[in-house]
């Protein structure tokens, strides 16, 4: 193991993610729920926008996804049916997805985290592309690079359409037999690739290799180390988060923060731990929609990343202490990272937490 971590660090030339500076809170102002929607509401640390401009933002985000999740709905069935691939409607959705990711990556990460649609296989899809993305832009990747990567994330699960439904959506374990099904869809969808001109080699090492983890563990060709390439490590970290982070026929998700944990908690040994700082990096220690809990007893939700220190994002406060609804909105942006108590799954969330999401998104936006 310590042999396959000294090639890691000699293969890397990541850019180091520890960045240095200090998020300080500065007094708070209130805002009362009726201004939201009009006017502009200003911050310790810049402009909040409640008009037009905002909810443009949010549209845009909205759309971006609902058309992926559309586009990738398709491309499954006909692939299904025909055994067809429409590669120019899968390059068009990639690259919309690049865009909106570089117009406003804060708006479109929270979108897909409050965005519920039908057909688990197409929202995965569409997840796998956006957290690669984040993850290409931290890396400092060229744009047609983005593209490449939402486009890998796009397909990482197109062999999907050859495993049976009930083995898919079965809430328990699977059998050997079942799980053997399962696994191939790996090089299912690595053929029809090939079958249908996907000549890119980072996109097929995504498809390939986005089971493969360091120590051998993975599947299909158990390689370890630098044998895997950098596409597919990068893959196996966003296909595992997003798994983590949504509901599963056997699983309940995770809050994000806890996505991340589990993924540093097998840095080094499943996954590359220089490219799992990156995601950090890129994603915040609490992504963006992530509610929380702080040590006084007061909920909030993770609204915009520091661009200083990933464990010191801005919070919005909408339960007091006591678990009262607050009347005027409160930011919190915390000195130390220890006032951030835990993280809330969503079933541990306020009952009306999605409407309290929209309420906020819609009324305050970065601009």
């Amino acid at each position: 193991m310590e042999k396959v971590q000294e090639e890691l660090k000699r293969e890397s030339e990541l850019r180091d993610p520890h960045i240095t500076g200090q998020f300080t809170r500065e007094t708070a102002r209130s805002t009362h729920w009726s201004e939201l929607g009009v006017g502009q509401i200003q911050q310790p640390e810049g402009r909040y926008k409640a008009d037009e401009f905002a909810r443009h933002v949010l549209r845009r985000s909205d759309a971006a996804l609902d058309h992926a999740t559309s586009i990738v709905s398709t491309v499954f069935r006909m692939a299904r049916r025909m055994g067809r691939l429409n590669l120019s409607s899968l390059n068009h959705c990639a690259r919309t997805l690049v865009g909106s990711m570089l117009d406003h990556p804060n708006a479109l990460m929270w979108t897909l985290r409050t965005k519920r649609s039908s057909g688990h296989v197409y929202r995965r899809s569409v997840g796998c592309a956006v957290y690669s993305i984040a993850l290409g832009q931290n890396l400092r990747y060229e744009k047609d690079m983005l593209a490449e990567l939402a486009l890998g994330g796009l397909l990482l699960d197109i062999g999907k359409i050859a495993v049976p439904v009930p083995i898919l959506a079965k809430p328990g374990a699977l059998s050997a037999t079942e799980r053997m099904m399962a696994q191939r869809h790996v090089d299912r969808g690595f053929e029809l690739m090939q079958s249908n001109g996907v000549a890119s080699e980072r996109v097929s090492e995504m498809v390939l290799g986005h089971h493969e983890r360091l120590d051998g563990s993975g599947y299909p060709q158990r390689m370890c180390g630098t044998e895997i390439p950098i596409f597919a490590r990068i893959a196996a970290i966003v296909d595992t988060f997003d798994a983590l982070t949504v509901d599963r026929p056997y699983a309940m998700s995770l809050s994000p923060h806890a996505g991340l944990r589990r993924l540093d908690a097998d840095r080094g040994f499943k996954f590359d731990g220089a490219l799992v700082d990156q995601f950090l990096g890129a994603l915040g220690a609490y992504p963006t929609g992530t509610w929380v809990k702080l040590a006084d007893g007061s909920v909030g939700i993770v609204c915009v990343q520091s661009p200083d220190d990933p464990l010191r994002p801005r919070i919005a406060i909408f339960l007091d202490p006591d678990d009262q609804p607050l009347s005027s909105l409160q930011w919190f942006e915390p000195d130390d990272p220890t006032e951030i108590a835990e993280t809330l799954a969503p079933a541990s969330q306020p009952a009306d937490a999605g409407r309290l999401e929209r309420t906020l998104q819609v009324g305050l936006y970065p601009g």
